[in-house]
């Protein structure tokens, strides 16, 4: 069974964090502009479709991915992907820049690192700021499996009840 798509309203709120860091300018290419439309005129509780991704399926699970870029490199996604417990769906911010070679000393070496780096930089920004909103992410998500592990092996003590004495 597959796990249930996030809501318009929540892939709302992580393009406008993502473009927020990305283009902190607030000018957004051309080519990204239509990418956004899809969505616009849907209320925040209507179901995302994947017909506005680019889809694929990694290590067994569905990817959907929305090509949005960056100044500096066009190719940068914000992704959907499956939670491995097939729970729900994760923001992740994938720079899609490991398949790039250059080979050591050459010209093109320290330009690609560079690129590399200033991926790193946004795409922790993003992933720090959707985290920071309430968004659903992988590294949210094993924050979550860890403590719950640590909690079933009594490492750490439940929550307090809440409520009336």
């Amino acid at each position: 069974m597959a796990a249930p798509l996030t809501s318009v309203g929540q892939l709302r709120q992580a393009v406008d964090i993502y473009l927020r860091v990305a283009y902190p300018t607030g000018q957004l290419p051309d080519v990204v502009k239509p990418r956004l439309l899809a969505w616009a005129s849907l209320p925040d509780g209507a179901s995302v479709e994947p017909a506005w991704f680019e889809a694929c399926v990694q290590e067994g699970r569905q990817q959907l991915a929305l090509r949005l870029g960056h100044p500096g490199y066009p190719h940068m996604k914000l992704v959907l992907e499956e939670a491995p417990d097939v729970s729900g769906y994760l923001f992740r911010a994938d720079a899609h820049d490991r398949h790039l070679f250059a080979p050591p000393g050459s010209p093109d070496a320290a330009g690609l690192e560079q690129v590399r780096r200033v991926n790193a930089q946004i795409i922790e920004q993003i992933e720090r700021d959707w985290m920071a909103a309430g968004l659903p992410t992988f590294r949210a998500y094993l924050r979550r499996q860890v403590e719950a592990r640590r909690r079933q092996a009594g490492l750490i003590n439940p929550p307090p009840a809440t409520g009336g004495s």
